[in-house]
């Protein structure tokens, strides 16, 4: 290249583009890499959190297995709102589910709840009264009689899934 071009060639590219040092260039690249990295993140929580998705992917397939308890051997349930969070291998996709006695007697006086959230699969809290609590994002869901499972307050837009339970006076049968 003649010396001509060649200065010609710098001045171009000096006047169009200006000089940036280092420092400012590393700045302004890594101030653009972190609104990009946030950008993104906040987009997928958003669309997590708008979407009703989860919802149906929460169910555990229903196999018509059942699993007994002894009342005897579990003196958490003996009174009404006392309950029970076991997991059951093999059932309810491997996650804890819920055993409430929501009356003294009678073969409804237990009902049985996932413990799994339908907002976003997070597991609920244990009861407290007669409500659990999902932490992740506040829904909370009754454990109360007829309504066990119902979605009291949101996010969530669909109940705890809740499996068929029955009580002889000495045996607890949950079918899952």
């Amino acid at each position: 290249m003649s010396d001509q071009a060649q200065h010609s060639f710098s001045s171009v590219s000096s006047e169009s583009i200006g000089e940036v040092s280092r420092r400012e260039f590393l700045k302004a690249f890594a101030t653009g890499g972190a609104v990009l990295a946030c950008s993104s993140a906040l987009a997928t929580l958003v669309a997590a959190c708008s979407s009703g998705a989860s919802d149906s992917s929460t169910q555990a397939p229903l196999t018509g297995a059942r699993e007994q308890i002894t009342l005897a051997n579990v003196p958490q349930l003996q009174t009404v709102g006392g309950f029970l969070r076991r997991t059951f291998p093999g059932r309810n996709n491997g996650r804890d589910v819920l055993i409430v006695r929501v009356a003294q007697s009678g073969t409804d006086a237990f009902r049985t709840a996932s413990v799994v959230c339908t907002h976003l699969q997070c597991n609920v809290e244990n009861p407290q009264g007669t409500s659990v609590v999902c932490l992740c994002h506040g829904s909370r869901f009754s454990v109360s009689g007829s309504n066990f499972g119902a979605v009291l307050n949101g996010p969530a837009a669909s109940p705890l899934q809740t499996f068929p339970t029955s009580f002889d006076g000495s045996v607890i049968t949950i079918s899952f």
